[in-house]
């Protein structure tokens, strides 16, 4: 099992890259970086970013869960309803600067007020206009393709996640999916190509690897399914497409400082993050019990524990023999031999729970373990979604599905399940 639980860890370590900036319309939409605009709260002007169009009407502009929040695609704006005529382009930028409809009526100010410039509203109509097949790509009536990105920089390691989803989806009945067949699609090549690729043909992303190509915030702005990626989450993500097996990072070195302040009664030294407001967060969870070291400086032996949120080669040698140390699985498991060296007691935190009970139900290599429970999941929110499924139904299904007995609940929108977190001393 700890061989197992390593493996897990090693396929999670994450890296960073920048995405390609969205259409105008969309990042309204989405409410993305750079959204264009502004929104007016009364009279107060306010970044646009801050409303966007799909926290009401949702990712798929179907209309809200709750409530009389109407469906917003075009197809539905540009036909005439009971008490309205049909909208058309000058009519819909009369209603987002003044609330008013085709028929003059004012609607509800809980709609905020837009400035925005015609290309702006074009580029939204365009948006609105294309929501209802974007939404629909990947779902066939015998099939539903899911896709596998395979990054130039870790080919290896995607081509094995690619193919044991496919042993393990082969192994579905389409019965049980109303007569469609689960397709794992490998896509290679470079961001340019691959994620407009994977946006245009298929339902969800899944199995995502880390790599230096594609991160999950350029994976996330495919605008489908990003599901079950590997790299560890760090919290802050866009909970409208991503589902993550493991638990963030802040939820994994939260319960790690928790598990400090149990272990002992003695200062937690907390090695620097990269993030400062995640090293204050840590300082201000540990209390009075902080012991905080400047960047750069050693490990006090006053220290009964250190934390750290991450460890790099130069963290090595701060660390006192002796003194355990707390820290994220994926964070330590390549420093393992390093630390035995000096010493270093360790107790690491893993996200990963579900995956952890999956392997002990169901023993195979960490690939195997992992594409068995992510096709559980599938299967049973496929199941939970009908036959008129949509990409942002999927999401809305996996929420639905009784996933009790898999250690995980997507119940609210949840961006990691709720997995376990688990303790492992080396």
């Amino acid at each position: 099992m700890k061989a197992v639980f390593v493996a897990l860890a090693v396929l999670c370590l994450a890296h960073a890259v920048r995405a390609e900036p969205p259409s105008a319309g969309r990042a309204l939409f989405d409410g993305l970086s750079g959204a264009p605009g502004q929104a007016l709260i009364g009279n107060t002007p306010t970044e646009a970013t801050r409303f966007a169009c799909r926290n009401c009407h949702g990712r798929d502009g179907a209309g809200g869960t709750e409530g009389d929040v109407p469906p917003i695609t075009w197809d539905v704006l540009a036909r005439p309803a009971a008490n309205r005529p049909q909208y058309d382009a000058r009519a819909f930028a009369r209603l987002l600067s003044s609330g008013e409809d085709p028929a003059g009526r004012a609607l509800s100010r809980q709609m905020p007020r837009y400035r925005l410039d015609d290309r702006t509203v074009s580029s939204l109509i365009q948006h609105l206009s294309t929501l209802p097949s974007l939404e629909r790509r990947g779902i066939l009536p015998d099939r539903i393709v899911l896709a596998v990105p395979i990054p130039p920089d870790n080919a290896a390691r995607a081509t094995q996640i690619a193919e044991a989803l496919s042993r393990a989806a082969g192994a579905v009945p389409e019965a049980g999916i109303f007569g469609r067949r689960l397709e794992i699609r490998s896509i290679a090549g470079g961001p340019d190509t691959m994620i407009p690729t994977i946006a245009n043909e298929a339902a969800a992303m899944v199995g995502l690897v880390p790599s230096d190509r594609i991160s999950l915030t350029v994976a996330s702005g495919a605008g489908l399914p990003v599901l079950f990626p590997l790299p560890a989450l760090s919290g802050a993500e866009d909970p409208t497409v991503l589902r993550s097996l493991a638990a963030t990072e802040a939820e994994v070195i939260q319960a790690l400082a928790a598990r400090a302040l149990d272990d002992g009664d003695g200062p937690v030294a907390v090695l620097p993050a990269g993030d400062p407001a995640l090293t204050g967060a840590l300082l201000a969870r540990l209390g009075g019990r902080a012991l905080p070291v400047a960047p750069g400086g050693r490990v006090t032996t006053a220290a009964g524990a250190v934390l750290a949120a991450e460890l790099t080669s130069d963290d090595l040698a701060r660390l006192p023999s002796g003194i355990p140390l707390y820290a994220p699985l994926e964070a330590v498991a390549q420093h393992r031999p390093a630390l035995q060296a000096r010493g270093v007691p360790v107790v690491a935190g893993f996200g990963g729970g579900a995956l952890l009970r999956a392997g002990a139900v169901h023993p195979g290599s960490a690939e195997e373990v992992y594409a068995g429970l992510v096709v559980q999941i599938l299967t049973r929110a496929l199941a939970e979604g009908g036959r008129d499924l949509t990409r942002t139904g999927l999401l809305r299904a996996l929420g639905r599905a009784d996933l009790a007995d898999l250690g995980l609940d997507f119940a609210d929108g949840r961006l990691s399940g709720q997995p376990g977190i688990v303790f492992f001393k080396d």
